[in-house]
């Protein structure tokens, strides 16, 4: 990969370019929050990637600037009044009132707390930032932004350091930033919204399942457990999960009844707390604070909906979760939708990563699928990946049955285009070329018929 190898040249123009931005947004806090985030994201893979230290920080530097600009771009277009304006995600101009409005009237921590006590992780980072932006000139919605940047751009580190244990230097690059530029991970990384924190801190969950058995790995299991708690209560309970499963992994091939029994029952346990309590599940919205009514709207859609939206609704119970996980891995359909923005009524064309991460992202299924189907091929994903990939279509299943929304099923993502490269490259390249023909002629045709109907 030419652009690997050059780590050093992409932060001296990202050193370049944060000046730049800067001057043009009359604005030094965002040149300062870029540069000590640039560096705060240096030092973790100094800290947690010393085997690949050198390729995890090219990766990181040639991703973040990607990022950067696209976050730049996107937040120059379309974010003229940041109290009326955004991009794509509706729940970003609320996030940035909010927390605008308490850094303004010097209202105390505890309003903080208050009014982001449905996930105050992200709640206070947000204050931080403001607070910060403030002394140093403004804080604007850019300046939000870019910690959630930095968060995405890390996340193809982590996954880089996880393909690593079982490709080659140049495959484990190329899933590294294929996952980086073609998934839904590119648009979200110019969001400000919690999902990447989320998905950032499974991601480190699924690295640490993945690596040598440790006994300290377990506190920083609880650590990482208690972190995405504050991000969202729902993930929290199902990180449980994770726990259990490290504590089980010395287990993993026993045939004791009694043990295997008991892993069973908690794991039970924690589904039915996710599935069988619907105020478990809408606990934003039961804490009765404003900040997760624009959250909502996305889940209601459906019940407002017309046509084929609500015949879905109209739906049996035990029918429904089954069609929502299809709608969150294949919505919206066609794949160029993706660019309307609904709440707005109106296309915003630099979404066009969505609608290529929205096709990209069904090519990856279309493989994984294939080859659970083939023994060799699921032997090869299951053998490898072992409870994480469980863990991971256990997170679909769960997420999907209870919202159809894909932003809230990220978390298990990298693992699921991990699996999915595994098909990939244990299959032959005319075995590729064919599925990839088979594909686009069923989806280009149905694309056809929802045209023409």
């Amino acid at each position: 990969m030419k652009v690997i190898g050059k780590g050093f040249r992409w932060i001296l123009l990202q050193i370049v370019l944060l000046t730049i931005t800067s001057l043009l947004y009359a604005n030094l806090a965002v040149g300062v929050m870029w540069f000590i985030f640039l560096a705060v994201g240096l030092l973790f893979i100094q800290l947690c990637f010393r085997s690949h230290t050198t390729t995890s920080r090219d990766i990181f530097s040639f991703v973040s600037l990607i990022y950067f600009i696209y976050t730049v771009v996107t937040d120059l277009v379309y974010v003229q009044n940041p109290h009326t304006d955004y991009f794509f995600a509706l729940d970003s101009l609320m996030l940035f009132n909010e927390m605008d409005e308490i850094v303004r009237s010097d209202s105390p921590l505890s309003a903080v707390y208050f009014y982001f006590r449905a996930f105050p992780g992200f709640g206070l980072i947000s204050w931080g930032i403001a607070k910060f932006a403030y002394y140093m000139g403004e804080n604007a919605v850019i300046v939000q932004k870019l910690h959630v940047t930095l968060i995405a751009a890390l996340i193809p580190v982590v996954l880089y350091n996880i393909a690593i244990k079982f490709f080659s230097r140049t495959r484990a690059i190329a899933i590294a930033l294929s996952f980086a530029f073609l998934t839904h991970l590119f648009t979200y990384s110019a969001l400000l919204l919690r999902d990447l924190h989320i998905m950032f801190i499974y991601i480190l969950g699924f690295y640490i399942l993945l690596s040598k058995w440790k006994l300290r790995n377990i506190g920083i299991l609880i650590l990482l457990l208690f972190i995405v708690w504050q991000f969202r209560v729902q993930n929290g309970i199902f990180f449980i999960v994770f726990l259990l499963a490290y504590i089980y992994i010395p287990f993993y091939k026993s045939k004791s009844i009694i043990i295997n029994s008991f892993f069973a029952i908690i794991l039970g346990g924690i589904m039915l707390m996710l599935v069988g309590s619907s105020s478990m599940l809408q606990l934003d919205s039961d804490v009765g604070d404003k900040l997760s009514g624009y959250e909502e709207y996305h889940d209601n859609k459906l019940n407002k909906g017309e046509g084929a939206a609500q015949t879905i609704v109209s739906l049996p119970g035990y029918i429904r979760p089954v069609i929502f996980i299809v709608i969150s891995q294949l919505a919206p359909f066609p794949f160029y939708n993706a660019t309307y923005v609904g709440t707005l009524l109106t296309d915003q064309y630099l979404l066009f990563p969505l609608a290529i991460a929205i096709l990209f992202w069904i090519i990856v299924l279309t493989f994984l699928i294939y080859g659970l189907f083939k023994s060799r091929l699921r032997k090869l994903v299951i053998s490898h990946l072992n409870l994480s990939f469980f863990i991971a279509i256990l997170f679909i299943i769960v997420g999907a049955m209870s919202s159809p929304e894909y932003r809230r099923l990220l978390p298990a993502y990298p693992i699921v285009f991990l699996a999915s490269s595994f098909v990939y490259y244990s299959m032959r390249k005319t075995q590729r070329k064919y599925l990839l023909r088979v594909f686009f002629v069923i989806y280009g045709g149905l694309v056809l018929i929802s045209v023409l109907m």
